[in-house]
């Protein structure tokens, strides 16, 4: 998998993205593990961002290498095969607040 810096905040790298039944985005465990040692210090879930979304992605072994699974509902994801961007390792804490709190 290429790594492209986009600037001080992302990664760019492609992945075909799948609208699938699933409640939260999912990516191949084996790629979830080799993504997370190559830009992070940490195991950590990255953060995506496609089509002006961020979406935290978790690791699943029945996910198909090179493919993110995300949840059908979301009609913007279905078989998009944009770029997508990686946020870097400064990014995740303040995007996950950001996210939990959207959530609460």
């Amino acid at each position: 998998m290429e790594l492209v810096s986009m600037s001080s905040t992302y990664w760019m790298t492609r992945f075909d993205i799948i609208g699938m039944g699933r409640e939260e985005p999912a990516m191949n465990a084996e790629q979830h593990e080799r993504l997370t040692e190559a830009i992070y210090e940490t195991d950590i879930n990255p953060v995506i961002k496609v089509e002006n979304k961020h979406l935290m992605v978790s690791a699943d072994s029945s996910v198909t290498y090179g493919t993110i699974e995300v949840p059908a509902q979301d009609e913007n994801f279905r078989f998009s095969q944009e770029p997508v961007l990686l946020l870097k390792e400064e990014g995740i804490e303040p995007m996950r607040r950001v996210m939990a709190s959207i959530l609460e």
